[in-house]
């Protein structure tokens, strides 16, 4: 029998490091992010969703989504980020399924999937991973990858789920504040703990 353990995290915490680790280690690692990329790739239905609902503008010249106008269009709107998640919230939920089904004969799969909770993801999961880092971490990850101010890294931050918010439901807690030794260390221990 499958067992299938959700990885999820705030912006920046370090959730793809323990996906690549698990992958290294031979793991069947399903990437939500990866299947939202795939989703909306050029002349899927979901793009041409985005496209009605929010202008020709989040396309660039060559038909593809820009990720940053959308970003910057969903990350200071609560309503509009709430229409874009009503458009890929389904069609990422279908494609993660598909590709469980698909790695059923695998003892353990991991389901990265960042809106975990907020998409009650959870309920697919037979044990959940949180991906934990200081907001002063977090925030300067975030202006790192993204090449942006503290202050939009503070926002984007603050649009999501809390990390208090997300214990409330009891996932194992990884903390990744430290480097990527003490980071595997802890994925080895709860990995010996799925047994």
């Amino acid at each position: 029998m499958t067992k299938y353990i959700g990885i999820t995290g705030g912006i920046a915490s370090g959730k793809s490091a323990v996906g690549d680790y698990l992958a290294s280690l031979g793991y069947p690692v399903i990437d939500a992010d990866l299947i939202a990329r795939e989703v909306v790739e050029p002349g899927r239905e979901t793009l041409a969703a985005l496209r009605e609902a929010f202008g020709p503008g989040l396309l660039s010249p060559a038909g593809d989504l820009d990720r940053r106008a959308l970003a910057a269009v969903i990350f200071k709107d609560d309503q509009k980020r709430a229409q874009l998640n009503q458009i890929m919230h389904p069609a990422i939920d279908r494609a993660m399924q598909k590709k469980m089904a698909a790695a059923q004969d695998q003892p353990l799969v991991f389901l990265m999937v960042p809106l975990l909770y907020e998409t009650g993801f959870q309920k697919h999961c037979d044990e959940v991973w949180l991906v934990r880092v200081s907001r002063e971490t977090q925030v300067r990850r975030l202006m790192a990858r993204d090449d942006i101010d503290a202050g939009y890294a503070d926002h984007k931050i603050k649009a999501q789920m809390t990390d208090e918010d997300r214990l409330a439901y009891g996932p194992q807690v990884i903390n990744n504040d430290g480097d990527l030794d003490a980071l595997h260390a802890q994925v080895d221990e709860l990995l010996r703990e799925v047994g």
